[in-house]
């Protein structure tokens, strides 16, 4: 179960014996390095989280998702034998999985994909 703090757009999920606090990303807080992100993030997960002892400091990460600068993922074989791409999605890579899923398995089985690739 996560919560989502709406006042600093935030979501805290349990993960085993610790707590996740994500962010979401948007233009204006793009980069981890914005100060204003880092706030968000340490504040929506305190205001939660006050009145727990024991809370250690925790590790910041980046949940990258890496993208193209023309939006489309790229996805098929490559010079190599038995290595296939299926990646660069950015935020669209739930609502693309399964398409690109199958798009990759007509590649592997050498059928003809019904998605075109060029471009």
């Amino acid at each position: 179960m996560s919560v989502m703090d709406e006042a600093y757009k935030v979501a805290i999920t349990r993960m085993g014996n610790r707590l996740r606090v994500a962010a979401r990303r948007n233009s204006a807080t793009a980069s981890w390095n914005c100060a204003t992100r880092r706030w968000n993030v340490v504040q929506g997960g305190a205001r939660l989280v006050s009145r727990r002892r024991g809370l250690r400091a925790g590790a910041a990460l980046v949940g990258a998702r890496p993208m193209l600068p023309d939006g489309p993922p790229v996805l098929g074989a490559t010079p190599f034998a038995n290595v296939y791409l299926n990646l660069g999605h950015g935020s669209t890579g739930w609502a693309m999985a399964c398409g690109s899923a199958r798009v990759i398995a007509d590649v592997v089985a050498g059928a003809t994909p019904e998605i075109d690739l060029e471009g």
